[in-house]
């Protein structure tokens, strides 16, 4: 078996899967390499979805989870006639598509899904906007089931038969849902409306909040559920536009609500958030006769609604701030996202954090380039950290940002270089990463649908590599394997392992996480719809080590017909979590170790996991802490990553 270098793709393969895949690009592997070994968050997958060739938009508006590492992402399709369904898809952890669903709704006309939750019981609930025959724009919230089929569907067509638009929504313990949004109240003009729906989608309660004759605007909602509170925010029109922000009990009964004007000018509350005794936190944009625009955060005690603090982040070239996301961490800090203007500057993304008592602790700016806009869509917080998507543009191209702030930036730039813009983004329990949005992946007149997954490579991984057309099966020495058959199913008992096929030229790949010291099997099987006379390579490697080539330009066999090949881990890759300094036991020495690596530029541990206490995916201080609490105050012993 030659072993070195990097494996270069067969020319008569890559002349055949032009018309069979997408065409190989030489150096992919190359690619994985430089990601993985280089880098601390690698790309795990791209998803496109192309509702319809020819020119169209699909836009992915908003994304969620479920505890098995499902993803769903809902938002809008371009139809042939111009006009909009709400496009819902669920990916299953392995990236295959589970199910694709659309919603028309009666009009036939524009729908729009712009909100997305899911259950314990993994049943999905989109909340958007629907144009009914005869009734304009309805909000409209539509569940369905695990397996894709639609359990139900309920649009409320408001008073003055204009817009009703659903923005946003959340699932109680009980699988009772709640959205808020606004719709046309004829001679009332808009009004916030909170809806509450039982688990077969019947209204339980439905309320308004209408200060004056002029417009108000529902943005987002969150849920007390230990209290049983409802929190709705938004703005509304008096004079000028200022928050507004309503609390209701699980029941419907109104409790309070709060306004806030500053300076006599437009004032947006746009996201909500509570802390972990109850305390309401709003985030938005707010008007300053000096400054122009500021970030805005108020702070309101949950009983009667009276105002703890107000706080205020203006940029340096004293300009147009604003915040679009707030989130609490498991520390209680205050994160707000949004994006301000810095002098020497255009646009900049921003992260600002506060402590509960509200004192600021320092904002996190990113900008591509001086000239750059740089934009954030959302944000979410795990562990102390945040993570934010949006955009950033130096003239004709965008490209899709995902930040860790303080500590990694992703762009994504889809193959037509044109317009990537990320639209929301989530985190699993694992600490994986997905962003969605929508992309020019294959014309800049074709605008897709577009679901990113970034994850940490913490071990040096098993990583196969087989340029297509076949698929792979890889067995450990323990006898689990992983691997697809002819027809591309998936089938599994190796675990944490990913079978990926990632883009733009979609060969097979296998990573093994966690490989242990023996013989590996791998199994080469021929795509049913393989070209005849096609050739196919495989390389298999430890991450960071020299590439083994199993086979080089071998012939596919006949359909039915698997080969087998052996390689052979030499190694046992297994390591103590909490034991950063690589000694074999668990002592003050690695939390000197993790000390100087976080603060004092020092090396990381190897493999970085090694430095993972709590076994959450994440080395940072909370490693640290926990580290000291277990040595000096008989905490918890660190976690075993491959129990």
């Amino acid at each position: 078996m030659p072993c070195g270098g990097i494996l270069n793709p067969p020319g008569k393969l890559k002349r055949e899967l032009s018309m069979w895949k997408n065409v190989l690009i030489p150096g992919l592997l190359l690619l994985f390499i430089s990601q993985a070994q280089g880098q601390s968050v690698d790309t795990a997958w791209v998803k496109k979805y192309d509702a319809a060739a020819g020119g169209y938009t699909d836009w992915a508006r908003a994304i969620a989870v479920d505890d098995s590492g499902c993803v769903y992402v809902t938002g809008q399709c371009e139809t042939a006639m111009g006009v909009n369904d709400i496009l819902t898809i669920k990916y299953l952890p392995n990236t295959d598509t589970a199910w694709v669903r659309r919603y028309n709704g009666t009009a036939n006309d524009d729908d729009i899904g712009y909100a997305i939750a899911v259950d314990r019981d993994r049943n999905v609930y989109v909340a958007g906007t629907s144009e009914g025959a005869g009734t304009s724009y309805d909000f409209t919230t539509i569940k369905y089931r695990p397996n894709g089929s639609q359990a139900w569907v309920v649009s409320y067509n408001g008073p003055g038969f204009g817009y009703d638009m659903a923005y946003d929504i959340a699932v109680d313990q009980f699988g009772e849902v709640y959205v808020t949004g606004y719709i046309d109240n004829a001679g009332l003009s808009f009004d916030y409306y909170t809806v509450k729906y039982d688990t077969a989608g019947t209204v339980r309660w439905s309320r308004t909040y209408n200060y004056s004759t002029f417009p108000d605007y529902g943005q987002a909602l969150v849920l007390d559920t230990v209290n049983g509170y409802v929190y709705v925010t938004g703005y509304s029109y008096f004079n000028e536009k200022d928050f507004a922000t309503v609390s209701y009990t699980t029941s419907g009964t109104f409790r309070w609500a709060k306004r806030y004007d500053h300076d006599f000018g437009d004032d947006y509350a746009f996201d909500i958030a509570l802390d972990s005794v109850g305390h309401v936190i709003v985030a938005g944009t707010s008007y300053d006769s000096t400054n122009l625009e500021d970030l805005a955060i108020i702070r309101y005690e949950p009983v009667a609604g009276g105002v703890d603090w107000i706080r205020r982040l203006d940029g340096t070239a004293h300009l147009k701030d604003s915040a679009v996301a707030v989130e609490v961490d498991n520390l209680g800090k205050i994160h707000v996202a949004g994006n301000t203007r810095n002098t020497g500057s255009n646009l900049d993304m921003a992260v600002a954090k506060y402590d509960t008592l509200g004192n600021f602790e320092g904002v996190q700016t990113y900008s591509a380039t001086p000239s750059s806009v740089d934009l954030i869509r959302a944000m979410q917080v795990r562990d102390a950290a945040s993570y934010v998507v949006g955009y950033t543009s130096g003239g004709a191209v965008v490209d899709m940002i995902t930040m860790k702030t303080g500590d990694w930036v992703r762009s994504f730039n889809g193959p037509a270089n044109w317009i990537d813009d990320g639209q929301d983004i989530v985190l699993d329990k694992s600490g994986n990463i997905f962003v969605c949005g929508y992309s020019s992946f294959s014309s800049m007149a074709n605008i897709d649908y577009a679901t990113i997954r970034y994850s940490y490579l913490y071990l040096r991984p098993l990583i196969v590599v087989a340029y297509s057309p076949v698929n792979l099966r890889v067995t450990d020495p323990n006898g689990d394997y992983i691997g697809k058959d002819a027809y591309g199913f998936l089938s599994q008992t190796l675990f944490p392992a990913d079978y990926r096929e990632d883009p733009p030229a979609y060969n097979d790949s296998i990573f093994i996480y966690y490989p242990i010291a023996g013989e590996y099997i791998v199994e080469v099987i021929p795509e049913i719809d393989a070209p005849p006379g096609s050739v196919y390579s495989i390389g298999v490697r430890i991450d960071g080590t020299e590439q083994c080539i199993l086979v080089e330009e071998a012939d596919v066999p006949d359909a039915g017909i698997i080969t087998s090949y052996t390689y052979v881990v030499e190694e046992d890759w297994h390591y103590i979590n909490g034991d950063a300094n690589r000694d074999g036991i668990v002592n003050i020495l690695d939390i000197l170790y993790l000390i100087d690596y976080k603060f004092k530029g020092g090396p990381p541990p190897d493999p970085i996991g090694a430095g993972d206490t709590n076994c959450n995916l994440v080395v940072n201080i909370i490693d640290i802490v926990y580290l000291i609490d277990h040595k000096f105050k008989g905490g918890p012993e660190p976690c075993d990553i491959f129990d």
